[in-house]
């Protein structure tokens, strides 16, 4: 480092600066066009010529012959009318069967991870929109099979069991939670009693719905009603506490009672006689809690089955026969107009029935007793939601590589490009960007689900080139709550998934199989933007960060405690002075620890505790540790609202060793740490903190491994911080605590994001860094140049430092110092004296034996 000092004649002395799982994912073809369709309904479809071309795709070229249509990877029949030809005309079109996308059977589990019981979800947690496929060219598609086959024995009885299901999602329960200290309930996976739910219950409450049989049988039949509902809390001295009375139309079917957090998961018969075919129907569940105690039940869903006719409503039918018997009979429906086309298809068997016949309003046709059948008495008019043409890239190819992957939403597109780019010119990463949509339709046949990401990260971790996948950045805010069922839902959309509640990102870069331990095995991070301009904002405040000189809050290091009692502020400033004397202020950081802890119950105390915090922030700090409280999902009195900041482009890495301030898919408000990064001119560039819960012992381990290595590593990347703590942490996966730590600390923010303490030292002196004394210089008289030298980097033993004074340009003295153990800034003094009027130059030279090559020379 070099600096230049100028006397004119012996009258002035001026200072002047001389300034571095599975499944097939090669179902879909890349970079292929295919119809993509979008179903929320059961119930045949047709997609005509027009859908096609609408969508922009011309169908001159296509042989129908060989359409193909795609469900979850696999291909399913259709009828194609007017295929024979091998040309796609006008009034040629498509039929096949489809369905939502159902939840199907969930696992729930115990806080061990054992399960205990398994729920047939008839609404899928992510999306109820199924997604079809289209494609074409090469083999013939799968087609109905045409039969015209005649049976010659009737199907008995002259009825089929109907289904109804009533259900709407209102509440979310995180499931049993016996008490205030009963922490079980915070697993990552489904825990017990958790899900949505239509109502909760307190005693003599009632949940209830209405609806309409017209298709009802007319004589007297067994019904059934499946129930699913939960208890909410207990009361250990009293037996059965809870019950739940289910009526149909005023009539008591069943009294169910339960005793502590036994679930009710089951099916109660009733005759069909309670049910009426003329008017409108209700069902009634109502809960009483046992006297003296104030119980609460968390009620799911009714699923009724009844007796119905074989008679077409509104010109439909679907006709469930739950048989394993593969004989065919003769069906025989009502209400059939012999003026309407008709479509009968068995979409189990995938049979397209041709031979029927009809008398007056009633038709006769051959079909299997295991069949599910499907009828159409006239055009098929239902479509898609939406239909669009779409292809997707290879994400599967074993020769793509990258170091840095980011997962993003379409809506960042350009952000994601910004920081892909940055990452590659600035890092020379191999960057790759994989859009959501594209990770959805490859790894999960178009499907929205979490477990798409992790599928598409395992793919690329094992069989993309060597080295492996180093950064996962997930590049948009989740939600606990993507299809928006409360009312309280102001952030629902879910633009890069999250898995669990409380959520763990760790969960898409750990890649053992069978696992509920998600430590990283790369490292990962969050971006929880929600819109283009918050995600603008991150990559501006990354790249800004990243690029900046030298400057003193480099090695500044915060520690912030609170605690609500003198015990645990006490306990939490032991922690952190422990910290602070191992790891900060001596080698090889040899920072500076900025001490903020709450010795009161007020905070005002001795001095304005959250004051203190806004302003050391704004001053600039390295890394904040806090420890202490977060009831309110912030740092008590200490912080509510980072908006208060005003320390622009000086972003410090938070670590948050409190409760649920890490929460960034919370549907109703942004979290804690999620303003930090989305505020823009504030904030900081990284924040560490849980979505759960921060046990005392191993939350504080958490941050003191990530302490620990900025100390013993050379890593400066924030995501390999977090990567190292879990798995420091790893060995001890049986302990909930430990899991629960590792699983829910989640770094927000870009894991390849480089903290500016510098590996090696950094040697800097800036203008206003020297005094000269006397500031009139006198010939012969002696003078004494004072320099206040700083190092923004690791402990250096010895820095030789050169004092080269010129006069007239020419050396006139030069006189070189080693100084020893430079920690991070100190004074110097160097005595002289000129002899004879000039101008003269003093050039202060730090490392002048250049030992510290790394170092910015031009500081």
């Amino acid at each position: 480092m070099n600096r230049k000092f100028f006397i004119p004649l012996f009258l002035l002395f001026a200072f002047v600066s001389d300034y571095s799982f599975s499944q097939n994912q090669n179902w879909i073809s890349p970079n292929t066009t295919y119809l993509k369709l979008y179903v929320i309904n059961d119930g045949m479809v047709r997609i005509s010529r027009s859908d096609f071309t609408n969508a922009g795709i011309n169908t001159s070229s296509i042989n129908p012959r060989t359409v193909k249509l795609y469900n979850k990877g696999i291909q399913i029949p259709v009828y194609f009318k007017g295929e024979e030809d091998g040309v796609f005309n006008d009034n040629d079109y498509l039929d096949f069967y489809g369905q939502r996308n159902y939840g199907g059977l969930v696992n729930t589990y115990d806080q061990n991870n054992i399960v205990t019981y398994t729920k047939d979800e008839y609404y899928n947690a992510y999306s109820d929109t199924n997604v079809y496929w289209i494609g074409w060219n090469g083999d013939l598609g799968l087609r109905f099979t045409n039969s015209g086959f005649s049976a010659s024995q009737n199907h008995t009885p002259d009825y089929f069991y109907g289904k109804l299901h009533l259900e709407k999602d209102k509440l979310y329960y995180q499931g049993e939670n016996i008490s205030s200290s009963d922490y079980r309930y915070l697993t990552t996976e489904n825990f017990l009693g958790e899900g949505w739910y239509w109502s909760l219950l307190t005693s003599q409450q009632t949940v209830s719905d209405t609806f309409s049989l017209p298709g009802l049988y007319n004589s007297a039949q067994t019904a059934s009603v499946k129930i699913f509902a939960i208890p909410k809390n207990r009361n250990t001295s009293i037996a059965n506490e809870h019950t739940l009375e289910i009526s149909v139309n005023g009539n008591l079917i069943s009294s169910i009672a339960k005793n502590d957090f036994d679930r009710i998961d089951t099916v109660l018969n009733f005759s069909s006689t309670l049910l009426s075919s003329s008017s409108v129907n209700t069902i009634t569940a109502r809960y009483i809690s046992a006297s003296g105690f104030g119980g609460y039940m968390y009620f799911d869903y009714f699923d009724i089955s009844y007796p119905q006719k074989f008679s077409l409503l509104n010109n439909k039918l679907s006709i469930g026969l739950n048989s394993s018997d593969t004989t065919s009979r003769l069906f025989r429906t009502g209400s059939y107009s012999s003026l309407n086309q008709i479509n009968i298809f068995d979409v189990k068997n995938n049979i397209r029935i041709l031979n029927f016949n009809s008398s007056s309003d009633t038709l006769v046709f051959t079909a299997k007793e295991n069949a599910k059948i499907e009828i159409v008495n006239d055009s098929i008019r239902n479509k898609p939601i939406r239909i669009k043409q779409r292809s997707v890239p290879d994400l599967v190819s074993n020769s793509n590589g990258a170091d840095y992957l980011i997962v993003y939403n379409a809506l960042f597109q350009d952000q994601a490009e910004q920081l892909r780019a940055y990452r590659e010119t600035n890092d020379s990463y191999r960057s790759v960007k994989a859009e959501i949509e594209d990770i959805y339709d490859i790894f999960n046949f178009g499907l929205e689900d979490p477990d798409a990401v992790k599928k598409f990260t395992k793919h690329a971790y094992d069989n993309w080139q060597t080295p492996q996948v180093k950064y996962l950045c997930l590049f948009g805010r989740g939600s606990l709550d993507p299809k928006n069922n409360l009312v309280t839902s102001a952030y629902y959309k879910n633009l890069v998934p999250v898995y669990g509640n409380p959520n763990s990102d760790g969960y898409f870069a750990n890649f053992n199989v069978g696992t509920f331990f998600y430590y990283d095995q790369i490292s990962v991070g969050r971006l929880p933007a929600y819109s283009a301009s918050e995600a603008q904002t991150m990559v501006e405040k990354i790249i800004g960060y990243e690029n900046q000189d030298p400057e003193r809050w480099w090695k500044t290091f915060t520690y912030i405690t609170g605690g609500s009692t003198l015990a645990e502020q006490q306990s939490y400033q032991i922690r952190s002075n422990f910290e602070c004397n191992q790891y900060i202020t001596g080698p090889p950081i040899s920072g500076e620890c900025v001490k903020i802890y709450r010795s009161d119950n007020s905070g005002s105390n001795t001095f304005n505790y959250a004051d203190s915090i806004k302003n050391t922030i704004n001053r600039g700090t390295l890394m904040i540790n806090f420890r202490g409280h977060a009831g309110s999902h912030d740092w008590e009195v200490g912080m509510a609202d980072p908006n208060v900041l005003s320390n622009g482009n000086k972003l410090p890495l938070i670590l948050s060793l409190t409760c649920f301030t890490g929460e960034n898919a919370q549907p109703g408000f942004r979290g804690f740490g999620e303003q930090f990064m989305y505020l823009p001119g504030k904030g900081s560039i990284g924040f560490v903190g849980t979505t759960g819960w921060s046990f005392s012992s191993s939350g504080n381990d958490f941050g003191t491994f990530i302490t620990q290595t900025l100390k013993t590593d050379s890593t400066r990347r924030l995501g390999d911080f977090v990567k190292v703590a879990g798995k420091n942490m790893s060995p001890d996966s049986l302990s909930f605590a430990v899991r629960h730590t590792v699983n829910c600390y989640n770094l927000l923010g870009d894991p390849a994001a480089k903290l500016k303490l510098p590996k090696y030292p950094e040697f800097v002196i800036s203008d206003s860094e020297f005094k000269l004394t006397p500031e009139s210089v006198n010939l012969n008289e002696p003078v004494t140049l004072k320099i206040t030298p700083k190092n923004f980097g690791l402990y250096a033993d010895s820095c030789l430092i050169r004092f080269q004074l010129k006069k007239n340009n020419i050396n006139y003295l030069t006189k070189d110092t080693i100084y020893t153990a430079f920690k991070f800034l100190d004074t110097l003094l160097y005595h002289f004296s000129i002899d004879t009027p000039g101008v003269y130059t003093m050039t202060v030279t730090l490392d002048q034996d250049n030992r510290y090559p790394q170092e910015i020379v031009a500081n």
